[in-house]
């Protein structure tokens, strides 16, 4: 109808991105580096829409190979990690591994209330049309790149120089410091706490309505719930006897609800994706170096006969109350 915006499918065409990818010139080769967690915490931090340097790497020829290093700059954002690395090299010859990268195309602006009416011509904001309107109107045209292909595959390892030992102290330390606290009051303070509290139990006591009386449940059979300052020395004792360990015989270990043993182990563990021990835990990389001189820990996971059968109807969650 003359007047009106066409609703046709084929008209979205005309609100489409037809720029063409731009190509990088030749002999643009890219690393892609697996780092640990806590440098690529800090990595995300920086504002990916500009190019910046983070770091200098340097390479030298040996006769066993190449030997790849790389130093980070003194930045805001590094603070807290190790600035020097090993790079060893997986895979010098990667094939079919390609970065792209995506831009706003310059002279694009979200379009306000105003401008989408103007654009759209005179009708309703809502209806079976509205959520394609709204859609063309908000989104920006964007300029894809291709940055070039991944020729090298490496692993990023943080040398175990004093720096390194002082940040990964430092991190350990913030790790088991913990989160509650006690303090003793002097006797007159004592008094005036004692004040407060039994003025404000007066000002309560007709907000409460008694709950019915009710028999405590048996405390049999139920997982008692520790803290997690408790848990993780626990686990690093159990992965320092074997390297890999199913969770179900953690749990028989610890004794502690599944829920709450995984997100602890996430923070000092990883499960293996694949091989012989696939889905078994294993220790993390900063926490293994971590470990006292000597400690010999054997590579298997424990023998099957120490499973034992979970009754996991009857099994609840307590959470012990300091």
């Amino acid at each position: 109808m003359e007047g009106y915006p066409s609703t046709n499918v084929d008209d979205d065409d005309e609100y489409e991105d037809t720029g063409e990818l731009a190509m990088p010139p030749t002999g643009n080769g890219l690393w892609l580096s697996r780092v640990p967690d806590y440098l690529w915490e800090a990595l995300s931090t920086l504002n990916d829409d500009d190019e910046i340097k983070i770091g200098t790497m340097r390479i030298w020829n040996k006769p066993d190979g190449e030997k790849v290093k790389l130093d980070l700059d003194e930045r805001r954002e590094f603070q807290e990690v190790p600035k020097a690395y090993d790079l060893r090299v997986v895979n010098d010859k990667a094939k079919n591994t390609y970065v792209f990268s995506e831009k706003n195309q310059p002279g694009y602006k979200s379009q306000s209330a105003g401008q989408k009416r103007a654009f759209f011509g005179a009708g309703s904001e809502s209806g079976p049309d509205s959520k394609r309107r709204k859609q063309f109107a908000n989104s920006i045209p964007k300029q894809t790149t291709l940055v070039g292909p991944a020729c090298h595959e490496v692993n990023c390892v943080a040398l175990e120089n004093a720096e390194y030992r002082r940040l990964m102290d430092e991190r350990m330390r913030k790790l088991f410091q913990p989160k509650h606290t006690t303090r003793f009051l002097q006797p007159d303070q004592q008094n005036e706490a004692r004040l407060l509290y039994n003025s404000q139990k007066s000002q309560m006591q007709g907000f409460i309505v008694p709950a019915a009386w009710k028999p405590k449940k048996s405390q049999e059979n139920k997982n008692v719930r520790i803290s997690q300052e408790d848990l993780i020395p626990w686990l690093i004792d159990l992965f320092t006897e074997y390297k890999y360990w199913p969770m179900k015989q953690l749990r028989v270990r610890t004794k502690q609800p599944e829920t709450f043993l995984r997100d602890t182990l996430q923070e000092i563990a990883y499960m293996v994706k694949s091989g012989p021990f696939s889905n078994l835990w294993t220790l993390k990389e900063e926490y293994v170096t971590n470990l006292p001189e000597g400690t010999n820990i054997k590579e298997e996971r424990p023998p099957d006969d120490e499973e034992e059968e979970e009754d996991d109807a009857n099994m609840e969650e307590v959470k012990l109350e300091r």
